[in-house]
Order: structure tokens, then sequence, then C-alpha cells
């Protein structure tokens, strides 16, 4: 089971990601008499009645960084079940079979022992920002391939944390680590967000499902740990977590309502939400239905709940509604969305229709995305409907002269006015220049002075008042 640990989560639950790993490892914790955590013990195998199961850590940068003493831990934890005499002991099994691997990869004898049972894996030392691939994954028009997306995930986070190794770059040890996962696991703590709301869900448990199929070729089980209400926490399959999120939120005419009440901002929410979705249908292609798309089409573009978006959305932010139709656009070009030709059509026709009026957005996914723009223009220029062909070059033109303006702000600094000439009577002597300076230092000090007498002079007669 491939775990993945966010500090976040953790400073929330107070440890329920780390509690799991133990007692699937069948390790238990050690507290002091503050209640602290400080040491594991291994929970005997006639205790535990049940065979230990193996586990792999993925760490979010900010765990590593913040927790480093239970990452310590939580090594010695995998080691000690390894490590455990009962006769029929699969981690210690699974730690023989990668020693052996790693041995035919070419590692010394030394260094196959010394990593065999490495299991916890993040970004390097010092690194707080993640995968790489939070923004990568919208910037749709940089990357072919799911398999670019989820190479850049694996670069930055196969950097082991085990025994006296601390974020060291070992070439094939990631995937041999990752053999033989076929089950994921998130943990969801918090109610401000969900797991389609908060965009770091599908990079990090989205990104780890990538990096899993790409080893073993097989798409892993997703699981959420819903401990929202630790009273009644319990284990929830992932589909129908996104699902149920994508009922309430995205796809729920109420929501829709509350959120036209906030605006722009609203408006922003709705767009970026969409993005999300697009995000997991990159990296759990499994996890967004088509029909799902569809629905996304229908309540947004047609306005099937006849809530008047296409006027809100000119009148809030018109740019929202042109990059969620770019994000539809990128979702059939990608073949993550079998759209039909007259949806695609739609789709070209508003988008083109909203860069030519308001120009290009700048957006994650339409900001210098050329291939989104060739798809729709090809689309018009195929429709065979009057104004089409005129529409995509208006907004070809758009964009290029978006693009330009872009490129001369890159090199546009602040504006300095022209340094006045030497025999400029406005100019001030450099001399003067420096007298006065001197002047207004010896003021400042003087004031100070003065205050700081007035200071003592007050103390002094409340001292002899018996205030003091």
């Amino acid at each position: 089971i491939a775990m993945d640990l966010n500090g976040m989560e953790t400073m929330r639950d107070y440890g329920f990601m780390e509690a799991q790993t133990l007692y699937l490892l069948g390790v238990r914790p050690v507290w002091n008499r503050s209640n602290l955590v400080i040491d594991v013990e291994l929970i005997p195998a006639e205790e535990l009645k049940r065979p230990r199961v193996e586990v792999f850590l993925a760490m979010g940068g900010q765990y590593k960084e913040n927790f480093p003493s239970r990452v310590a831990l939580l090594d010695k934890a995998v080691r000690m079940a390894a490590a455990a005499p009962e006769p029929a002991n699969p981690i210690r099994e699974s730690v023989a079979s990668m020693e052996s691997r790693l041995l035919q990869r070419g590692f010394s004898a030394e260094r196959a022992a010394q990593f065999a049972a490495a299991r916890i894996f993040g970004s390097k030392p010092g690194n707080m920002t993640g995968t790489n691939i939070l923004y990568l994954i919208p910037r749709s028009g940089v990357w072919d391939k799911e398999e670019d997306v989820s190479s850049v995930y694996t670069d930055n986070m196969s950097f082991v944390y085990t025994g006296d190794v601390w974020g060291e770059k070992v070439n094939g040890l990631y995937e041999e680590a990752l053999q033989g996962t076929d089950t994921i696991l998130r943990v969801w703590a918090s109610n401000m967000t969900s797991q389609l709301s908060n965009h770091h869900a599908y990079e990090y448990l989205g990104g780890l499902n990538m990096a899993v199929k790409k080893v073993t070729g097989k798409t892993p089980q997703a699981f959420i740990a819903d401990v929202r209400d630790p009273s009644a926490a319990h284990m929830r399959n992932f589909e129908e977590v996104l699902d149920t999120n994508l009922r309430s939120e995205l796809l729920n005419k109420k929501w829709i309502e509350g959120l036209k009440a906030h605006g722009y901002a609203g408006a922003g929410h709705i767009s970026e939400l969409v993005k999300n979705t697009f995000g997991w249908s990159v990296t759990r292609r499994e996890s967004v239905s088509q029909e799902t798309w569809n629905e996304i089409y229908q309540v947004y573009v047609k306005d099937s709940y006849q809530l008047g978006l296409s006027e809100w959305f000119e009148k809030a932010s018109p740019h929202a509604i042109q990059e969620i139709s770019a994000t539809l656009l990128e979702a059939s070009r990608k073949g993550l969305w079998n759209a039909s030709a007259e949806q695609v059509e739609t789709l070209s026709r508003l988008y083109a229709d909203s860069v030519a009026r308001h120009g290009e957005s700048g957006g994650l996914v339409s900001g210098g995305n050329t291939r989104l723009a060739d798809y729709a223009a090809q689309a018009l220029h195929t429709s065979g409907k009057a104004g089409d062909t005129q529409l995509a070059q208006t907004m070809k033109t758009m964009i290029e002269k978006s693009t330009a303006a872009a490129q001369a702000d890159k090199v546009a600094g602040r504006k300095l006015e022209a340094a006045p000439k030497k025999d400029d009577p406005g100019r001030q002597d450099p001399k003067s220049e420096r007298v006065q300076g001197f002047a207004s230092l010896l003021l400042s000090w003087e004031a100070a002075a003065v205050l700081m007498m007035g200071v003592l002079v007050l103390a002094g007669f409340t001292r002899k008042a018996g205030s003091l």
C-alpha cells in the first residue's frame, strides 16, 4: 500500500496516516509521559494475528521539513517489521527480493543491503514546492503524453530517506521500491476543502497513481481515509468520493447559485474546479467518466439549469468562461473526453468569440497554448457556417497581439527620469545635499534625545510619587 503523507493533514489529524502505516507494518508507537511518541516497538505475530503489510511512503514537501523525527521513526518501523522473526513475513521476503533486484541493477553488495528496506521517498531536502506537476498539468499545451507528466513527478519525488541517507537520488531505487504496489491511500481531514477543490489532491495522490501505473503497468486501487468526523472515521473508495464531490459542488445547482452571489470570485472558483477535474482526468483517467465531461458541458455551456450563466459570466468574469471552454477543448484534444463534433464546434466558437471580444485570458490552460488555438481554429474552419472562418482569424490575431504584448512587458522596466545636466539650475550641489542630509540626521538624533530625556524625567517623577 502506497501512502500519501501530507504535512498539513498531519497537523490537522495528529498522525492518522502514521498510525495506519505502523499498524499495517505490525508495529506500535511508544509514548513518553508527555504523550509524545519517542519510539516504536514490534507487535508480536501471535498478538497481531495477520500477515504484516508492506508500505511505500510518498512524502509531500512540507512533511519531511516539519517532521524529520517522524520520518526516522517510520523508517525504523519498516526495518523492524522486515526483521520480525516469524517464519512467514511478507515484508522480509519483499526486502530480500528487492536486494536481489538491486544487485542485478549493478548495485554493490553493501549498497544493495543498505537500500533494500528503503520505502520512504519525497522531494529533495529543502524543497517545499512538491512535485512540479501542479501547474504543469493545466499547461497542457507544453506536454504531449501522460508519461511526460508522470516522469516529472517521479523525477521530483524519488529522493530516498532511510537510515543515514537523507534525501539522496539513487537511480533505479524508487522504481524497485514501488514494485508490487496495488493500492494507494490519502487522508481527508478537513471540511474546508474536498478532493475536487483541493488541487494538491490530484497533484500528490494523482501523481502517485501515475507513478505506480508506470512501474507496475496496472492502475492501483485508490482509497480515501475520511476522518473529518473522528467519531465516524471510515475508508471510502476514491471514485465514490470524487463523484460525490462533483455532485455536491461543480454539478450542483444550489452550489452554482451560491457562487453566483460572489461575482468574479465565484466565477473563478468554478473555473478552478473544472481545471481540477481535468487534473484528475490526466492523473487517474478512470476517475472522471465521459458522463461527467458531458454534464459539465451541459451545465456551463448549454446552461441546462437555466441559471442565466452566459450573461452572468459575461458580467462577472468573461475570462472565467473562456478558461472553462479552453479546458473542455483541451480535454477533447487530449482524448480525455470523447466530445462530439458539434460539442467541439460549439466550444471553439465560444472560446474564439471570447478571445476576440475580451482578449486572451492568459490562464494556465489557454495562455500561450498555440495547440489549443489551432484546434479551435480547425473546428471553425471546417464548420461550414458563415462567419466562423473570420472568427478564427480574429481569434488568432488577438492571441498574437496578446503574446507580443506579454513579450514586451517582460523587458519593460520602470521608466526613469533623465538625470539633470550639470548646468541645470534646478540641480542641487552634491555637497549641499550631503550637508542637508547630515543636518537631517542630527535633527533626528536631537529629537530622539529630547524624547528620551522626557521619558527619564517622567520616570523619575513617578518613582518619587511611589508609582514605581
